[in-house]
């Protein structure tokens, strides 16, 4: 059992360092597009929660931007000219 951890330790070792090569030459990628990466240049078949895992414990991460929703506001009056312009009516549904 001994040496099944020490192999699982010499090559999360060996794919840190492809990792953190990868990294350096693109900045901007993040844990899927270097899980790609790993395969098309390395042809290493990776989970990408396990790249992801090696990432958060290096610090490479790169956190997305987060983008604020876009509400118009509105003042909750409609404007009318004249009388039955505009009507509303509200649906209440009866559970018996």
């Amino acid at each position: 059992m001994k040496k099944a951890k020490k192999a699982v330790i010499e090559k999360d070792a060996l794919l840190k360092q492809r990792i953190r090569h990868l990294c350096e030459r693109f900045p901007r990628y993040g844990y899927r597009r270097i899980k790609v990466m790993l395969r098309r240049q390395y042809s290493m078949q990776v989970n990408h929660k396990r790249v992801h895992r090696l990432m958060r414990e290096m610090g490479l991460l790169v956190k997305s931007p987060q983008r604020e929703a876009s509400r118009k506001k509105r003042s909750g009056k409609i404007p009318v000219s004249q009388s039955n312009e505009h009507s509303q009516c509200d649906i209440v549904t009866d559970i018996a």
